[in-house]
């Protein structure tokens, strides 16, 4: 919805900034009549621009205004609103060595915020000879003849399908097993 840059100038003015304690912070230049602040998330980032943490946001009693608790203060420093929306992806176990024949269920966590849909599809790459997944599921069957090699199993969110988990397969012949 909205990046804000801020400044001292949004800061409650009767709260103290401290290193070690939060801050409330109003967002200015937004108008959040009517809007629910369950709906949004505000990602805090460093002022390096990487991400710090997912803030809790509040309305103002009257309803006009969204705030928030800093928990520290950068210059530079970065708010943003989001609306629903999936940021990672991890598929669990991330790697994993199995044999022909075996079979093995993948789970995926999802980070999503504001109500965003955690479902994952799930594909393999590398497999052959009938190596498939359950694109629901996650159930990964190896063949008896799949050829050994690194297969990857990729959980792709429903919500946004540029966001991906990954896990590798290491397949090896079964023990006893001339190559079929």
């Amino acid at each position: 919805v909205g990046i804000w840059d801020f400044d001292t100038t949004n800061v409650v003015t009767d709260e103290v900034w401290e290193p070690a304690a939060p801050v409330r912070v109003n967002l200015t230049g937004f108008d959040a009549t009517g809007l629910n602040p369950a709906n949004f998330r505000i990602a805090w980032f460093n002022s390096d621009g990487s991400f710090d943490q997912f803030l809790e946001v509040f309305h103002s009693e009257d309803g006009s205004m969204f705030y928030f608790f800093a928990p520290h203060f950068s210059s530079g420093a970065l708010v943003e609103f989001t609306g629903p929306a999936v940021y990672n992806v991890t598929v669990e176990p991330g790697s994993v060595d199995k044999v022909q024949g075996d079979r093995l269920a993948f789970t995926a966590a999802v980070d999503a915020v504001s109500g965003a849909d955690e479902t994952v599809t799930w594909s393999v790459t590398g497999g052959d000879n009938g190596t498939s997944i359950d694109r629901e599921t996650g159930l990964l069957v190896i063949s008896y003849q799949q050829t050994p090699t690194t297969l990857t199993v990729t959980a792709t969110s429903v919500f946004d399908d540029t966001v991906t988990g990954t896990a590798e397969v290491n397949v090896d012949r079964k023990s006893g097993s001339a190559g079929m």
